[in-house]
C-alpha cells in the first residue's frame, strides 16, 4: 500500500498534472474543491447509475470526472503531507483493490462515452495505457511457463531477470525514501501478475456493487458465490486462452 501511494504521488499524478491539467483521481483522503463549483454537481454525485444500477462507491474519482467533465481544472500540489494508514491483512488489501478497480474502470468507460477525455491526449493515453496493462502483464508468467515446459530455459531466464529489473525501477520512487524496501521486490513482482488478475475478473464483474471492505446491514445486500460465479469462469477462460495461445506462438516460433 506504502509503495503503491508513492507511485501513485510521485510519478502519475506529476506526469498527468504536467501533461494537461487532468488527474485520475482526486483521493478523498487529500483533495480539496470550491464549494461554488461542486453544488450544481451534487445529485449527479449522489445518483449515479450504470447499466441501470446505482453506483454506491467510488465517490471521489466521481466528483473529479464531474469537474473535469464541466471544464474545470484540478492540480496537484506535491509540497503537501496526508498521513492515512493501509489495509490490515492482505486479504482486506486485495478487496480494496478489486473495489478500486471496479470504480476505476466504470468511470473510466462512461467518461470515453462521453468524450471529454480526448481534450487531454495524455490523460486518454494514461486510462487506456492502464486498462490493456492487465492483458499484457499476465502474459508474462504465461511466458515464463511455457517457455519452462518447451524446453527454452534461456527465454525463461531472460524473463525472470527482467521481472525484477522491471519492478526495481518501478518502485525507484519508493526506494528513494525507503531503500530497504528492496527487500519486498519478490512479493511486488508476484503482487503484479495477481493485481493483473484482478483486473481481468473485475471487468467481468464490472457492475458488481458494494464497499467490500467497508459493509454494513444498511448498505446493498452481499453477492452470493452464484453470482460472482461468471466472472471467475471469464476470467479463467481469458487466462486459458492467452495460455493456448501462447503455446502455438512458441511452438511455431
Amino acid at each position: 500500500f506504502d509503495t503503491q501511494l508513492d507511485l501513485r504521488y510521485c510519478d502519475e499524478m506529476p506526469f498527468l498534472a504536467a501533461s494537461g491539467d487532468a488527474l485520475m483521481c482526486l483521493s478523498g483522503r487529500t483533495a480539496f474543491y470550491r464549494k461554488s463549483i461542486i453544488l450544481p454537481m451534487l445529485s449527479d454525485l449522489v445518483n449515479e447509475t450504470f447499466m441501470g444500477e446505482k453506483v454506491i462507491s467510488g465517490d471521489d474519482k466521481r466528483l473529479t470526472y464531474l469537474v473535469l467533465e464541466k471544464g474545470w481544472r484540478v492540480a496537484y500540489q506535491n509540497n503537501s503531507h496526508v498521513f492515512t494508514p493501509g489495509m490490515r491483512d492482505l486479504k482486506t488489501y486485495l478487496k480494496q483493490r478489486l473495489r478500486w478497480t471496479r470504480n476505476g474502470l466504470r468511470a473510466d468507460l462512461k467518461a470515453l462515452r462521453n468524450g471529454w477525455p480526448f481534450k487531454h491526449p495524455a490523460f486518454v493515453f494514461f486510462q487506456l495505457d492502464k486498462s490493456a496493462q492487465a492483458v499484457v502483464i499476465i502474459l508474462s508468467p504465461i511466458y515464463f511457463g511455457v517457455s519452462l515446459l518447451t524446453g527454452a530455459f534461456e527465454t525463461a531466464i531472460a524473463i525472470f531477470i527482467w521481472w525484477f529489473l522491471s519492478r526495481a525501477l518501478k518502485m525507484y520512487p519508493h526506494l528513494r525514501r525507503r531503500p530497504q524496501d528492496i527487500s519486498i521486490l519478490p512479493s511486488f513482482v508476484l503482487f503484479t501478475f495477481l493485481n493483473a488478475v484482478i483486473k481481468i475478473y473485475a471487468l467481468f464483474t464490472l457492475n458488481t456493487q458494494g464497499w467490500i471492505t467497508r459493509w454494513h446491514v444498511s448498505r446493498l445486500p452481499q453477492v452470493n458465490f452464484l453470482k460472482t460465479l461468471p466472472g471467475y469462469v471469464s476470467t479463467g477462460l481469458v487466462i486459458f486462452l492467452l495460455i493456448f495461445g501462447v503455446a502455438i506462438l512458441i511452438r511455431k516460433l
